[in-house]
């Protein structure tokens, strides 16, 4: 559970910025035409960075409450000795072993004094003669020392100086702050806790989440981040950031979310992400990522709770790693607007029963549509639009029972005609297969479909309806 001790976000940035799809929204995939980029609105960020349509936000984060200060002196420090309480418990006894001396000293042999009479109770003192020897008052036991609290506390001032510093490096290699946003808030004078954009735990009081989107914010990252051990969730999307990610960003083990959207990273896709065993989503969209999508990232890696993999608008080229499609926990796959190629494996749903967004469009696919696209039983949204994908469109695809978004169109080598099995998707609510060489007649069955809003069919040699 996350605490927000931070102030409140202003409006641009108070929730978590909605990924954006190729600059558009799942709702609204395409412009008017279907194919033209479309921006579209931001969610609510309790789920941080992500299309709410799509994600479950698995961390549950909390910004209501404030983490308590840590004081772990007072509960270790024992109480003093009710002294008073104790001798009056055994004045009686006292009193007896007075009266037989021999007993006082087996039953006290460090007792100097034979009696001790003003230990006695108020009745037995005032009985007691005025010829009484005085009394001896035994000086009272030395308390326990405390426990040695000073070590304590200077770890926990180890720990919040290590965040503390690693959030002033943070700051340290930012050049631009248009909106004086850290300037005015990172004050080293107060916690940093109640900066703005941080988040810490509410059971160590480390910070747990970095939350800074559309910040205007320009630099790089410094590698000192990888010092907050306890960071659960970074948000940076959506600045301008350049550079290359650091190796020691890989020390973030208890990563869930990464969002690094929306700047301008360079340098290939680093391996060590493979190395983060809690990381969930990743998103690197928007980027200038260059190069081949490591296999490494995928092959015996430890990313076995990833679900959500956006690397999209980047220039990567290449082809897709084969293991990507064995990472069972995906929801989403959107790795659009690059400079993919190859084919797509034909057991490509074999091992992804969870996925439902699967983003390929605007590479250079080509080969035909694995038949056993149907295995993908969760799908809502397929975007394979812009490739070379060839051969016919799979009746299969009409065993999607979940779909509501298909986009098949301006795939040149496309052959033959719309199966009829289309209008078996009872719940689409957008088909695209226009510019896609299609011939034939188009069937009547995708009048079935009454959720049906878009229907884009043109550029095709489609003659009447069937």
């Amino acid at each position: 559970m996350y605490s927000q001790r931070t102030r409140r976000y202003p409006p641009h940035s108070q929730s978590r910025p909605r990924t954006p799809l190729y600059t558009s929204g799942p709702s609204s995939y395409f412009s008017p035409d279907m194919y033209g980029p479309q921006p579209f609105s931001c969610s609510d960020w309790e789920q941080p960075g992500v299309l709410s349509d799509y994600y479950e936000p698995p961390h549950e984060r909390s910004n209501s409450s404030r983490a308590g200060t840590v004081t772990p002196t007072a509960a270790l420090l024992s109480p003093k000795p009710e002294l008073g309480l104790v001798f009056t418990r055994i004045a009686p006894a006292i009193v007896s072993a007075c009266e037989k001396p021999d007993m006082l000293g087996s039953a006290l042999p460090n007792v100097r004094s034979p009696c001790w009479k003003d230990l006695r109770s108020p009745v037995a003192r005032t009985s007691a003669t005025t010829d009484s020897p005085k009394p001896v008052v035994p000086a009272a036991p030395k308390p326990e020392p405390a426990p040695h609290v000073p070590k304590l506390s200077f770890a926990f001032s180890l720990n919040f100086d290590t965040d503390k510093n690693a959030l002033i490096s943070f700051k340290n290699s930012i050049t631009s702050d248009t909106n004086a946003i850290l300037s005015i808030n990172w004050s080293q004078n107060t916690s940093v806790c109640n900066w703005i954009g941080v988040s810490c735990g509410l059971k160590h009081g480390r910070v747990t989440a970095l939350n800074l989107p559309r910040y205007d914010l320009a630099g790089t990252v410094a590698p000192h981040l990888g010092n907050l051990s306890f960071l659960r969730y970074l948000d940076i999307s959506s600045n301008s950031f350049v550079g290359m990610l650091s190796f020691e960003l890989s020390k973030l083990r208890r990563l869930k979310v990464m969002n690094l959207g929306a700047n301008s990273f360079t340098g290939e896709i680093p391996t060590w992400l493979g190395s983060l065993p809690q990381l969930e989503e990743l998103y690197l969209y928007n980027n200038s990522f260059l190069g081949k999508i490591p296999s490494s990232l995928f092959n015996n890696s430890k990313l076995q709770m990833l679900q959500i993999l956006h690397l999209y608008s980047n220039k990567l080229s290449g082809s897709i790693p084969h293991v990507i499609f064995n990472v069972s926990s995906l929801r989403e796959i959107r790795i659009g607007i690059n400079s993919l190629s190859g084919r797509l494996p034909i057991d490509m749903c074999n091992n992804m029963p969870n996925i439902k967004f699967l983003a390929l469009s605007w590479n250079q696919l080509e080969g035909q549509i694995p038949s056993n696209i149907w295995k993908c039983t969760h799908l809502d949204v397929l975007s394979l639009s812009f490739n070379n994908f060839s051969g016919s469109i799979p009746r299969e695809t009409g065993r999607l029972s979940m779909l509501t978004k298909l986009h098949l169109g301006y795939n040149s080598g496309f052959q033959g005609g719309v199966p009829p099995e289309i209008g078996n998707l009872s719940r689409l609510e957008i088909l695209g297969i226009g510019n896609a060489s299609l011939t034939g007649i188009i069937p009547s069955s995708i009048f079935n479909m009454s959720y049906l809003e878009k229907l884009y069919l043109g550029d095709n040699k489609l003659t009447d309806l069937k």
